[in-house]
């Protein structure tokens, strides 16, 4: 279903810098307008959004759901397994 992942070593700048995001879809030679980050923090949601990207924010495990829904993700979802459902739709 991916064609890439984005892990904390991959990238050298932190979240919320929107570049940990841009390397991949420039490589992939894809607008940011077609890309979906999903993310458990309000950091990831920050990121993508700086990106041009857009967020799912996952609530089931987060440490701060309330902070990640007030960051405005475009979708949340309670599980990943949620996920190609609402991909699907997106």
């Amino acid at each position: 279903m991916f064609r890439t992942k984005v892990c904390s070593e991959d990238a050298p700048r932190r979240k919320p810098h929107p570049a940990r995001c841009a390397w991949r879809w420039t490589r992939l030679r894809l607008s940011p307008k077609v890309c979906v980050y999903i993310g458990d923090a309000p950091e990831d949601i920050q990121m993508a959004h700086r990106a041009g990207m857009r967020a799912v924010g996952v609530l089931g495990g987060s440490p701060v759901p309330e902070r990640l829904r007030a960051a405005s993700p475009d979708a949340t979802i309670e599980t990943i397994r949620e996920l190609p459902g609402l991909l699907r739709n997106f």
